[in-house]
């Protein structure tokens, strides 16, 4: 198992486990939640510098396409062709509506949810 694949399998355990607290439903309930946030991410930066290179793109398929529903099962030719990452440096530019709610309920109950979803968005930043 790659480095990335068992980081967003802890990015998205931790940031569903988050939410589920918040909101009472567990964490199961936003587990496809937390892996389209996971998604965002890692598919920006596989984006940012405009290259979208087949290592990274096989990464992006082997660590959340098969977790997608309905699943990515394609080649990293044929995502890069369909152009599904196209455009998602722009996701970098402001903070995420998730990671937004975190801190405004950090904010209102003086918690850190913020800062794990901070620290385990930043590890997946790195392994990409």
């Amino acid at each position: 198992m790659s480095a990335l694949v068992a980081d967003v399998g802890v990015f998205v355990d931790q940031v569903s486990g988050l939410l589920g607290a918040l909101s009472g439903d567990g964490a199961e309930a936003h587990r496809q939640e937390a892996l389209i946030e996971a998604s965002n991410l890692v598919g920006a930066i596989i984006d940012s510098d405009g290259r979208q290179a087949d290592v990274e793109l096989d990464g992006f398929i082997d660590a959340i396409g098969t977790q997608l529903q309905p699943p990515l099962i394609v080649t990293a030719e044929r995502l890069r062709a369909g152009g599904m990452l196209d455009g998602r440096r722009s996701w970098l530019g402001a903070p995420s509506v998730l990671f937004d709610l975190l801190v405004r309920a950090d904010s209102r109950d003086g918690q850190r949810r913020c800062h794990r979803y901070y620290a385990d968005a930043l590890r997946l930043a790195h392994l990409t």
